[in-house]
């Protein structure tokens, strides 16, 4: 074997696999998979936003006296009101604390059953039911909540008592972070349901495949090296000369 041979040698030479090819690339990650995924995530923490945010107080109302020594304030949370350390309740506040941990509980379940169906596909209609159901059941609680706490607020300030004050508290803001954080889950699980619908993937899978490197830069029927020979050649023609116009000379 001769130095060209073995510089001509195909495979392992140039890329060190067998056959002198690399080895074919990993398909990538499933999109709809990936955002079953960030749906299930977001509704799971956003259930627990929800739920966590009916204990702390979601208004706070403040009166001070007018010499300006002393304050006291009222609170109002997903359980009841809270005066002066004492807490009591009219009825009305407990309609909001009960449905609110309601729908955080069906959120995360919808969340649990949008983490599995990444990987088992026969849960992903479930996933979408439950999570439009959760959501729904969300939206309406929020928004009686958030309108109650609104216009509580909204009417002390409207009225201008000297030495009161209103304003929303950290748990109207728990509230509204899970709110939209479940409607981020829901955009994501319904963009992924789109993603797995039949069309979507009849019209993938007629799309033709793209060619295999491998068999794309595949070398030809050439010959091997140091069996190449050149081509025939026939030699050149001259012309002949002319004749001589003075004939032959002696």
């Amino acid at each position: 074997m001769t130095t060209n041979d073995v510089a001509w040698a195909p495979g392992a030479a140039q890329y060190g696999a067998p056959g002198g090819w690399p080895p074919h690339a990993r398909p990538g990650p499933n999109p709809a998979a990936l955002l079953r995924l960030v749906s299930g995530g977001l509704a799971v923490v956003a259930g627990a936003l929800l739920a966590g945010g009916t204990f702390p107080a979601m208004a706070v109302f403040r009166r001070q006296d007018f010499e300006g020594t002393s304050t006291t304030s009222s609170q109002l949370s997903g359980w009841g009101w809270t005066a002066d350390g004492e807490s009591f309740t009219t009825g009305r506040e407990l309609l909001f604390g009960i449905p609110v941990v309601l729908a955080a509980v069906l959120l995360v379940v919808a969340g649990a059953v949008g983490l599995i169906s990444a990987r088992r596909s026969r849960h992903r209609s479930r996933a979408v039911t439950s999570m439009v159901g959760a959501v729904a059941l969300t939206t309406g609680v929020f928004w009686t909540l958030s309108s109650y706490v609104s216009d509580s607020v909204a009417l002390y300030r409207e009225l201008d008592l000297e030495g009161w004050s209103a304003a929303r508290s950290s748990g109207y803001w728990l509230e509204l972070t899970g709110f939209v954080l479940a409607i981020f889950a829901l955009a994501a699980v319904l963009v992924a349901a789109l993603l797995d619908s039949p069309r979507r993937r009849a019209h993938v899978a007629a799309a033709p495949p793209a060619p295999d490197a491998a068999a794309l830069y595949a070398p030809g029927p050439y010959a091997a090296p140091g069996q190449w020979a050149p081509a025939p050649t026939a030699p050149p023609a001259w012309p002949a000369p002319a004749p001589s116009p003075w004939g032959e000379t002696r």
